[in-house]
């Protein structure tokens, strides 16, 4: 964690842990929230409970934000049955330079109902 409180050099086989992160009864929680920059199109990292090699209730696939001092915030899904206190890993995989992370936070899932699809019409 760089002087700011952001997460850098976020590579493959780094790992985080939080603790006493609360979901709240299970369906409260579906997405994780992040506010993250990326210099390069490479890398994920996977949401676990508990420890680096614990259950993974997720996989951000971060973008490319155009260089590494332009955060965006983006929606990732995450399962949504989890419940009560857990230890939460963020555990980078694939390749180095996953995204810089400034912070992130637990949101609802996607209410479907939410939203209108519209059918294209040739």
């Amino acid at each position: 964690v760089g002087d700011n409180g952001i997460i850098s050099y976020f590579d493959r086989d780094d790992w985080f842990t939080y603790d006493n992160v609360y979901f709240g009864e299970a369906g409260t929680v579906g997405q994780i929230k992040l506010r993250f920059s990326k210099g390069n199109w490479n890398g994920a990292f996977q949401v676990r409970l508990g420890n680096r090699d614990g259950q993974i209730i997720g996989l951000v696939r971060t973008f490319y934000t155009g260089s590494w001092s332009t955060y965006d915030e983006a929606y990732f899904n995450i399962d949504e049955t989890i419940s009560g206190y857990h230890q939460v890993t963020f555990r980078g995989i694939e390749s180095f330079g996953v995204c810089g992370l400034d912070w992130w936070e637990l949101a609802p899932p996607v209410d479907p109902a939410a939203y209108t699809l519209y059918e294209r019409k040739d």
